[in-house]
């Protein structure tokens, strides 16, 4: 059973968790995230997401060592759903999204909302240019091998300089509100040609730089050759698996 709930953070957001797919995949040690997923419809609170930071706007280098596919079968899922729900969904998102949630035997929720209060984030919190809660909305949560998989779907991924900053924030959002370790988390962005997973490391989140731009702009200096403030590190040579 598909249960369903639209959220207005302020835009809408519809959550949409597998309970089928929860109960069998979110077991051992996973079973306080499928618990968590289950909650959130009915306990997920307002506030945190009209004020606050949201990580989709965070605009930071990071140093994520990310691995790179043109063949994962994340690519073959968002062809798919692009395509066979091109007359049901009025969105690229949402095709790819209720195409993965109805035939994926993997992922068990799309749009799921996720907040880290200020000391949840202290360590790491003067990197953000708002006061208040950090929040956001992940787009699909997958159970694979016994991993949480921390997706997004990036129309353009190949050209997207901070997604991994931004999906690294909702592992350690979704590990702190799940009480599932990060150790237990994979994250990964990904079109319809490309796909790029990482393994996320909260240390990162302690090493960001603002982009080139916003420190000459402010006078900062910069870091000599190599990815500039010590960016995102070019994708692997060797394709993740599919």
């Amino acid at each position: 059973m598909i249960r369903s709930t639209l959220f207005r953070h302020p835009q809408p957001y519809r959550l949409e968790t597998h309970s089928e797919k929860i109960e069998q995949l979110c077991t051992g040690v996973l079973q306080p995230l499928g618990k968590f997923l289950e909650e959130v419809h009915s306990s997920c609170p307002e506030d945190v997401f009209f004020r606050g930071p949201r990580s989709s706007k965070l605009k930071y280098d990071c140093p994520i060592e990310l691995a790179e596919s043109h063949d994962h079968r994340r690519c073959r899922d968002a062809a798919l759903g692009l395509d066979v729900m091109a007359d049901l969904e009025d969105t690229a998102h949402s095709r790819v999204q209720v195409y993965m949630l109805q035939t994926d035997a993997d992922t068990v929720a799309v749009e799921i909302p996720v907040w880290a209060h200020p000391d949840e984030y202290s360590d790491w919190s003067e990197l953000t240019e708002e006061d208040g809660p950090l929040s956001g909305h992940i787009d699909l949560v997958a159970v694979e091998a016994g991993k949480v998989w921390v997706w997004d779907y990036k129309p353009n991924a190949v050209r997207e300089r901070f997604a991994g900053l931004q999906i690294l924030c909702y592992a350690v959002m979704l590990s702190t509100r799940s009480g599932v370790a990060l150790e237990h988390f994979q994250c990964g962005y990904f079109d319809s040609s490309d796909c790029y997973v990482f393994s996320p490391q909260r240390t990162w989140l302690t090493s960001l730089t603002p982009p080139v731009s916003r420190r000459r702009r402010k006078g900062q200096p910069t870091s000599p050759g190599g990815v500039p403030g010590g960016g995102v590190k070019p994708p692997e040579e060797n394709p993740a698996a599919g």
